[in-house]
């Protein structure tokens, strides 16, 4: 299982992401995803069975993307391409491949410290992206109220998704600068 990733500090501008940040991003969510899958398909090839699952992210799949966390979104985005394309190469050798797309869970890289009905704890997550494996279509969002809430987002217009994550976003940004002001000024 590919479950690597890192995002941004806090929502904010392309223009505003550090250079080093934006290398590492690019580095651990595409190239390290796309390492790992290299080293380990020789042995289930030769086995003629096995599966890669990827995690990537609601950021990734989303219809407008994730503003103000452009750069995650594409990187997600990448590991869902990079699935689809590795599951035709793949199917025909015995091997499922599949990603699987969580929406919020809370970990340190979500930062979310409580879990709900739409934000399970990881080991929730965990067991429904396990029990999906080989039962579904290459993207997978394999717990249900994440589901849901996938749904709901593609029935939304992609003018009011995209107003509405934007919107959300910015408040996650305001937020965060807030806070670092607070803690600069001590």
């Amino acid at each position: 299982m590919n479950n690597v990733g890192i995002s941004y500090e806090y929502a904010m501008y392309l223009e505003e992401l550090p250079e080093d940040r934006l290398q590492t991003i690019i580095h651990l969510n595409c190239e390290v995803t796309a390492m790992v899958t290299k080293l380990c398909v020789p042995g289930m090839v030769e086995r003629k069975r096995g599966a890669v699952v990827s995690i990537s992210s609601a950021a990734g799949v989303m219809a407008c993307g994730d503003p103000l966390y452009d750069l995650y979104s594409a990187s997600k985005g990448f590991v869902d391409l990079f699935s689809r394309s590795l599951a035709t190469e793949l199917k025909e050798k015995g091997i499922v491949v599949e990603c699987h797309v969580p929406y919020f869970v809370p970990t340190k890289l979500s930062k979310i410290r409580r879990s709900s009905l739409f934000c399970p704890r990881p080991e929730v997550f965990a067991e429904s992206s396990l029990r999906k494996i080989g039962r579904g279509p290459i993207t997978v969002v394999p717990y249900f109220w994440h589901e849901v809430q996938h749904i709901a987002f593609h029935l939304l217009p992609f003018w009011l998704l995209q107003k509405c994550i934007l919107i959300h976003h910015k408040d996650i940004r305001r937020r965060a600068l807030k806070k670092r002001e607070k803690w600069d000024v001590c």
